[in-house]
C-alpha cells in the first residue's frame, strides 16, 4: 500500500502501479494476469489445440451417449444434467433443491478422479447439438 498528497509522486506511482497491481483507480488487472489472459486466448486460437480439445469432446460425447448418460454438449466440453442422476430433486420436487452441480462435480472426483464445476442449469440448452 502506498499513499502519498504529492501531485507528481501521485503521477509517478500510479503510473509504475499497474505493471504490479493492475489499475490504481480499481484494482484491476496487473500486467502479470494480462499476459496470461493474452497468453490463453493465443492457446485457444491455435487450431492444432482447438482440433485436439473438439476431438476429445465428441470422443467422450459418443461414449457418453452410447452409455445414455443425460448431458449437453458444448464446444469445450460435455456438461453432466446433475439433476437427472439424484432421483426426486429434480425441478417437480417440493423439497429445496441441494447444491447437486456441486454434489455431482465431488462424487466424480471422489470415485474416478474426474474433476469438473457446477454450471447455471440455463447454459444446458436444449437447443441443437444438445443431446
Amino acid at each position: 500500500l502506498v499513499a502519498t498528497d504529492d501531485p507528481v509522486d501521485f503521477s509517478v506511482l500510479a503510473n509504475l502501479t499497474w505493471q504490479y497491481e493492475g489499475m490504481h483507480t480499481y484494482g484491476g488487472n496487473a500486467g502479470r494476469t494480462m499476459e496470461m489472459l493474452a497468453s490463453g486466448l493465443a492457446g485457444m486460437c491455435w487450431e492444432p489445440k482447438v482440433d485436439w480439445i473438439q476431438a476429445q469432446v465428441h470422443r467422450l460425447s459418443s461414449r457418453l451417449r452410447q452409455a445414455k448418460v443425460p448431458f449437453a454438449m458444448g464446444c469445450d466440453g460435455v456438461y453432466l444434467k446433475a439433476e437427472e442422476y439424484f432421483p426426486g430433486s429434480g425441478a417437480a420436487s417440493s423439497s429445496p433443491r441441494p447444491l447437486l452441480g456441486q454434489s455431482l462435480a465431488a462424487l466424480l472426483y471422489l470415485l474416478v478422479g474426474a474433476r469438473g464445476v457446477a454450471v447455471a442449469p440455463a447454459l444446458l440448452s436444449t437447443g441443437p447439438g444438445h443431446n
